[in-house]
């Protein structure tokens, strides 16, 4: 079906749309009006389809643009023309069922240099890549790199600050917390490093919360879920990392690490998966060095935040928080508020005592999904967006200021 003319056509459609930007800017009531006008976006509907919930950004052809990988297509830029990388069954609007690309990542696996598709489908089910054929063309060859991948945020992150990247994930049956990167072979399943005993928190298959980030200040990049987080040690492959407990909120997305204060410790920010809430968990340190954390609110009016970026936005040196409300997550009556508008928003984050949270409207009528990117798409030096869930396949081009 994925090749009839009505979709070609569809496709066609969605590139000629010409959509004014939607930027309506919605000040916190304790927020302090800045300074700088906020960036606008214009919105570009890539393909008006289900396809993912995940979405890279890659020059896969090696033509000098930045271009899409989302499920079982590439769209090359910068008129965002369909390629397929696989044989792949049609979605419809996603009510009923879910893709097998909850998460998509880029990166060349294969030394060749043309970059890879790193697939992460329905969560506990096994880790893929494929492998981007350049310039010969057709189908991308499938790689099973794990048997089991794990909580719905994993990330494609450099763990060890050592440039080599890997997919952070937990791996069942054993309960562990994982960092999977490929080995001499990137074609065989690639070698574990543990992190976590068996049995540890984050690492069923619907686990929600997991994020990468310096927590303790050593210069090292530390693990976190929802109950915690383990510590990298300077050796972090010689045993198990050791675990702070802590409360890092309810159940939620991607979580970041960020001194949301100003008060040179930095705290944990995460958001909702599947109810209501963008959290900052602010973290204080005694003098003989006890760790503790204490929840707020950053933003309450979207839900279902199943997907959240830290990135400076608007270009000041401050991070931005950006998310979304994830469109029928678990269809159209699951979790709360499920018909309501699907939002994508930032939030400018202006550290003090107490610190402030301004969100901004990006756009009313998208939303995210489990994984998105901000990236700069089209080379003119300021942060984009790209998106993929229920609603469509979607760019968002920030406009000159």
């Amino acid at each position: 079906m994925h090749g009839s003319a009505c979709r070609l056509a569809g496709w066609r459609a969605a590139r000629r749309l010409a959509v004014l930007a939607v930027c309506v800017g919605v000040a916190a009531a304790q927020a302090v009006p800045s300074q700088k006008t906020p960036p606008t976006f214009r919105r570009v509907v890539v393909d008006p389809l289900f396809r993912s919930e995940g979405i890279a950004v890659a020059d896969v052809d090696r033509d000098g643009d930045r271009d899409l990988l989302v499920g079982d297509f590439w769209y090359e830029a910068p008129l965002w023309a369909p390629h397929r990388v696989r044989k792949g069954r049609a979605l419809g609007d996603g009510a009923n069922g879910y893709s097998e690309c909850f998460c998509c990542f880029a990166d060349d696996l294969d030394g060749d240099a043309y970059p890879d598709q790193i697939v992460v489908g329905y969560p506990g089910k096994g880790g893929r890549w494929y492998g981007n054929p350049g310039a010969s063309g057709g189908d991308w060859a499938m790689h099973e790199f794990a048997a089991s991948v794990c909580n719905e945020s994993p990330q494609w992150v450099d763990l060890l600050g050592n440039g080599k990247k890997g997919l952070l994930c937990g791996s069942q049956p054993d309960g562990t917390m994982c960092w999977l990167s490929p080995g001499p072979d990137a074609t065989a399943v690639w070698p574990r490093l543990v992190i976590s005993a068996a049995k540890a928190s984050g690492t069923e298959p619907f686990s929600h919360g997991l994020g990468v980030g310096d927590v303790d200040g050593d210069g090292r990049n530390d693990v976190l879920v929802t109950d915690g987080f383990w510590t990298q040690p300077k050796d972090p492959r010689a045993a198990a990392w050791p675990f702070t407990k802590a409360p890092l909120g309810a159940a939620c997305a991607q979580m970041h690490a960020l001194d949301v204060d100003g008060d040179g410790i930095r705290d944990v920010v995460s958001s909702s998966a599947h109810a209501r809430g963008v959290w900052w968990h602010r973290q204080q340190v005694t003098g003989d060095g006890v760790r503790s954390f204490a929840s707020a609110d950053v933003h309450t009016a979207v839900t279902q935040t199943h997907a959240l970026c830290m990135a400076d936005l608007d270009g000041d040196g401050q991070q931005d928080l950006i998310t979304g409300k994830r469109w029928w997550a678990h269809g159209r009556d699951g979790d709360e508020d499920p018909k309501g508008t699907p939002y994508l928003l930032w939030i400018a984050v202006a550290p003090g005592t107490p610190p402030t949270f301004t969100p901004h409207v990006i756009d009313a009528s998208s939303g995210v999904g489990t994984q998105f990117e901000v990236i700069d798409l089209n080379g003119d030096g300021r942060l984009d967006i790209a998106t993929s869930n229920k609603n469509g396949v979607f760019v968002f081009l920030q406009a000159p200021r």
